[in-house]
């Protein structure tokens, strides 16, 4: 790759906000006013020949940095990585402290040799590739140095952020294992994403999802996120299940972490890693195998960013050791004998992804047409295909190629498919879902649509009846100033108004899944239904779960008038007020429509 390329790959980083996540606790002073000098020997001479660092053009001068520090708010931080070069000029009283105890060198650059005035805080800093320093005499003064790292205005003193989120780039110092010419260079590309040389995670981090596609990309396992955020990283057993919209917890999670080195715990150096449900999470997920923490691992997927930092999605194949999970591209895929079952038939056989079943029924419900999700019905029962697509992907795999508008099926077709019996929270679906033939079209227009980015929930499809002149609030289409849900959007206070009627949720997001569009209420947040043109006389939600589970109309309470629902989806309040007040207070509610109805 030509140099100004990977320059201006790298320029991408600087706009990508990394959360340096808390690594190992720190028992020194945190940042402050800068310590007791132990050496104040200053060191002269000009800068040493850097041919070959390929020290990026962006790098910041000592001055440049501060310059920077000195716009932050105190206690801020720049957000973003920045290399910062100069000569070490003095090491802080507690350097050795930190190097014994924790890893990480305090000291400070300048710009040139003799410059006692300006200088720059390196703080708490670990060595080349992000890794512990173990050896005092690895930061001398006079030694030339880049640090690279989160930089903050710590009540004017500026500095690097603290507990190792910072590290030596480069060094001229051998103590430190660099020579003057090693180090993590993420200006240059190690590997080139095959399966011969496949990329590192510092590869990803450089490529910062510029280079669409799937790669193979080798690491080492080292933690998982648990929320909505990296910064939520987590990087020692025991490790927790991933927590959902209303606080509850899974079992599994979702997600690992990936960097260049086994014992890293900065999650700025950390690439995350979407597992997909089936054996991919099954066999890869910390919670349930806390011994993969620290093993290299093998990977083959899509960079896509990913809870907002550079990461890999779509991940259809990984490798630990002598253990495989999911579909090697590499291998041909042969496809399975295929049992010919009715629904019926399908939902009582045990749940196997190495297992496929051969169904026949017609295409309803919300369809999705970018994954191919509907309901498939016979006349022996219904069930949900999670995903359909053109052809056979590869045993066990979820993975899905966007291939089912191709297809150009619609509602009301008959078709034949294949797949294998998996779950989701509970519900029986068709998973790794490949179409076989059209049986008999149908006369539908297409039916429901929509996108499928969430999770899947739901059970049975009760409509809400709509009275004439009511005012129909649809998430799919009225979303107000809503945050559309995606990894890393957090809840917020959103308003909707429509018909002269205002609908405003406390806490939640506008979020599609299994096809359905839904404003969520997040648990123990209210929404509160206002007017000004008349009394509201009834207000109706059909929700995406039944009754009173988790997302389903039971979850309200209301002081005012009269709530209630029959177990399915349709909660219903009549009264007569100009404001009806609803509190998730039981379970979050989720609301695909709410109908209004003023007198």
């Amino acid at each position: 790759m030509k140099l100004n390329k990977i320059f201006a790959a790298f320029m991408l980083i600087a706009a990508v906000a990394f959360a340096a996540c808390e690594g190992p606790e720190i028992n020194i002073d945190g940042p402050g006013p800068k310590p007791e000098e132990q050496d104040t020997t200053t060191a002269e001479g000009a800068a040493p020949d850097t041919i070959g660092w390929n020290i990026p053009a962006e790098c910041l001068t000592v001055a440049q940095a501060n310059a920077i520090c000195a716009e932050l708010e105190s206690g801020a931080t720049t957000g973003t990585k920045h290399y910062v070069k100069g000569w070490v000029k003095k090491l802080a009283s507690k350097h050795a402290d930190g190097i014994s105890q924790f890893g990480n060198a305090l000291f400070y650059i300048v710009d040139e040799k003799g410059n006692t005035d300006e200088d720059f805080y390196a703080y708490q800093v670990y060595g080349l590739n992000g890794e512990k320093i173990t050896n005092p005499d690895a930061v001398a003064v006079g030694d030339y140095v880049v640090i690279y790292g989160e930089l903050t205005n710590y009540n004017g003193t500026y500095e690097t952020v603290g507990k190792g989120a910072a590290h030596i780039w480069k060094s001229t110092n051998p103590a430190l294992g660099g020579n003057g010419n090693t180090g993590n260079n993420p200006t240059e590309l190690v590997g080139n994403g095959t399966y011969e040389n496949p990329y590192t995670a510092n590869d990803v981090l450089l490529l910062n999802n510029s280079n669409a596609g799937n790669y193979w990309v080798k690491a080492y396992i080292v933690g998982q996120i648990n929320g909505k955020s990296i910064s939520g990283a987590e990087f020692n057993a025991p490790f927790s299940g991933s927590s959902n919209d209303d606080g509850s917890v899974n079992d599994y999670n979702t997600n690992i972490l990936i960097a260049n080195s086994a014992d890293e715990a900065s999650s700025s150096n950390c690439v995350p890693v979407q597992l997909p449900s089936g054996a991919l999470r099954t066999g890869l997920n910390l919670v349930q195998n806390p011994d993969l923490d620290g093993q290299e691992v093998l990977i083959y997927g899509s960079l896509e960013a990913y809870f907002g930092a550079a990461g890999i999605k779509t991940t259809s194949y990984a490798k630990v050791g002598d253990k495989e999970f999911g579909v090697n591209p590499n291998v041909e895929q042969k496809e399975p004998e295929a049992k010919v079952v009715t629904i019926a038939e399908f939902i009582a056989a045990p749940e196997a992804t190495d297992v496929y079943y051969e169904l026949t029924g017609t295409i309803g419900g919300t369809i999705n047409t970018t994954y191919g999700n509907f309901d498939l019905t016979d006349e022996t029962g219904t069930v949900y295909v999670y995903g359909l697509t053109k052809e056979f992907i590869g045993v066990g795999s979820t993975s899905n190629d966007k291939s089912f508008a191709s297809l150009g099926l619609k509602e009301g077709d008959k078709i034949t498919l294949r797949g294998f019996r998996g779950s989701y929270n509970g519900k029986i679906e068709v998973m790794g879902a490949y179409f076989v033939k059209l049986v008999e079209a149908g006369t539908g227009d297409g039916g429901n649509t929509g996108d499928n980015t969430g999770d899947n929930t739901g059970d049975d499809n009760d409509d809400a009846t709509i009275p004439e002149g009511a005012i129909v609030f649809d998430a799919s289409v009225d979303q107000g100033n809503a945050p559309i849900y995606s990894e890393g959007v957090q809840g917020a206070e959103y308003t909707i108004t429509k018909g002269g009627v205002t609908l405003t949720v406390s806490s939640g997001v506008i979020g599609t899944a299994s096809g359905v569009t839904a404003y969520r209420i997040y648990k123990g947040s209210t929404l509160t239904a206002t007017t000004t043109a008349g009394n509201i006389k009834s207000i109706e939600f059909t929700c995406t779960a039944n009754g009173d589970t988790k997302q389903g109309p039971g979850g309200f309470t209301v002081t005012d008038g009269e709530y209630g629902h029959e177990g399915g989806k349709v909660g219903t309040w009549t009264g007569e007020a100009t404001e009806v007040v609803f509190t998730a207070s039981i379970n979050q509610v989720r609301a695909s429509q709410i109908v209004v109805v003023v007198e």
